[in-house]
């Protein structure tokens, strides 16, 4: 049986439900590695506040922690520097090294640590090639010079998306060495709340204060300039009253206040910022939705809270920067171009002017494509791989 090493620079709310499915059923052994430990809480600098997710981070795999070897003052490269990861990359411990991103010193020094030990490294990394498009010739010269080096000596792609292959492609990655491995949530978590939060959306509300006969309008993530709160807002206000729009912000962070500002200044009603919402909670918001809006600019490598919104049924609007634009909508939103307000604002008329009939196409369609982003295709994926080297 393979022996797998999984390094990430801490734990992930999306991941450590993955991790617990791999050590559970996957044809390895794997043991999960982390730079720094941030499951009993941390300071989350866009968020703006510290933050403890409310589902168990560290249970149920086989996990350890990384002793901080040396941090300069000075870089983001080095926030994450351990080299005592080198006792676990030998022949005896470890067969693959599944390496999440190549931006933090223990990335780059265990890649190379690796492969100077005879270990297979597979790289999971979530870049879109959408990105690539507004660097400068200088930029994407620079790029394939490196990337080319890199994926060169890589034994294994982690492919999670359309945009994620083509960005791989584009910069010389082997196709031979991808594997697919689908970029989900814990669909299963998500379904099971679906089924008992959707027959009691009207209670939802009512218990949320907000009216029964309002469509509503989902974003959820943080308030950041990466995310373009303010795109929806300013779309919001373009949509037409007697469809009877209200717009909930799901999420916190720096931008919160001047979308607030807007709101008060403006006189814009039937809109709502919760703050922070944490893991539990977070379905009810899903639950009492009409449509999910990811309005994204660059920067936005997947954003897994459209898959959460799908597992409910809901149609998406996305924006063409967003990653999982090319692989989530299919007949069941619209696509959008990023930063044009007035094409969001048509493109959500759209979605909530739609028949009973459609919506519900639409919503069935959500759940259809969704299924396919699964952990269990994750792993499907990963032990084809396994098998066929072993």
């Amino acid at each position: 049986m393979k022996r797998i090493i999984f390094l990430y620079t801490h734990p992930i709310q999306y991941f450590t439900p993955l991790q617990k499915e791999i050590y559970a059923i996957a044809h390895c052994k794997s043991k999960v590695l982390y730079c720094e430990d941030t499951s009993q809480g941390y300071f989350d600098e866009q968020f703006g506040k510290q933050v403890k997710w409310d589902r168990p981070l560290t249970e149920g795999y086989d996990f350890d922690v990384l002793k901080k070897s040396w941090i300069p003052k000075w870089g983001s490269f080095f926030r994450y520097s351990n080299k005592g990861i080198s006792r676990f990359l030998t022949a005896k411990e470890t067969d693959i090294l599944v390496v999440h991103g190549w931006g933090y010193f223990t990335a780059v020094y265990s890649i190379l640590l690796a492969k100077s030990r005879g270990i297979k490294v597979w790289l999971r990394a979530e870049s879109p090639l959408v990105h690539e498009q507004g660097r400068s010739r200088a930029s994407l010269y620079l790029r394939k010079m490196v990337f080319k080096g890199l994926f060169r000596i890589m034994d294994g792609f982690l492919v999670i998306g359309k945009q994620n292959e083509k960005f791989y492609q584009y910069y010389g990655a082997d196709p031979y060495k991808f594997i697919p491995t689908p970029y989900s949530v814990d669909n299963n978590f998500f379904r099971e709340q679906a089924s008992v939060l959707l027959p009691i959306k009207d209670f939802l509300r009512s218990e949320k204060g907000i009216p029964l006969n309002v469509k509503i309008i989902l974003f959820s993530g943080k308030l950041i300039d990466k995310k373009r709160p303010l795109d929806l807002l300013r779309a919001f206000q373009r949509i037409d009253k007697k469809l009877n729009p209200f717009l909930i912000y799901v999420g916190d962070g720096e931008l919160r206040s001047e979308v607030e500002d807007i709101i008060r200044k403006e006189k814009v009603s039937n809109v709502l910022i919760t703050g922070f919402i944490n893991q539990s909670s977070i379905p009810e918001y899903y639950g009492i939705a009409d449509v999910f809006v990811m309005c994204s600019g660059s920067g936005e490598t997947w954003g897994l809270s459209t898959n959460e919104a799908m597992n409910f049924g809901l149609p998406v609007v996305i924006s063409d920067q967003t990653g999982n634009f090319s692989d989530l909508v299919d007949g069941n939103g619209e696509i959008f171009s990023t930063g044009d307000v007035v094409e969001l604002a048509d493109k959500i008329t759209k979605i909530l002017s739609a028949s009973a009939q459609e919506t519900l196409r639409m919503r069935e369609r959500s759940v259809k494509i969704i299924n396919n982003y699964s952990y269990e295709r994750i792993i499907a994926s990963l032990n084809a791989k396994l098998d066929a080297q072993a």
